[in-house]
């Protein structure tokens, strides 16, 4: 008999099957290895899907970035080059200033139906 948690992760996997955009968020300051692994898994469980990674203009736990939104910008691009179906949307960037998860995930509603 499968445990609860075994039970619980097939159904969600199952039901996250279904949908074809991932949204990856954070600081990516700056981008290693673990972010790396992270994607690969998402890949491998959800292999079809489209991955959107939004970097952040500022994380709110860091008083000052190690690296420039410019130059995460540019480890993001060389990233998206060995993975495939996964894009940047530079949107929280961009705004030079705090971003609300809320509306970062209506503007990528709007602009992906």
């Amino acid at each position: 008999m499968p445990k609860k948690h075994q039970v619980e992760s097939s159904t969600l996997s199952h039901h996250l099957s279904s949908h074809n955009l991932i949204i990856l968020g954070g600081t990516f300051d700056p981008v290693h290895n673990g972010h790396y692994s992270i994607i690969k898994s998402i890949k491998s469980v959800f292999p079809e899907s489209k991955i959107i990674v939004v970097p952040t203009f500022q994380s709110p736990f860091k008083t000052k970035p190690l690296l420039v939104a410019r130059q995460r910008l540019l480890l993001l691009k060389k990233l998206v080059l060995s993975i495939p179906n996964l894009t940047i949307d530079p949107y929280e960037l961009y705004k030079e200033k705090t971003s609300y998860s809320i509306d970062t995930i209506k503007y990528i509603k709007d602009k992906n139906p």
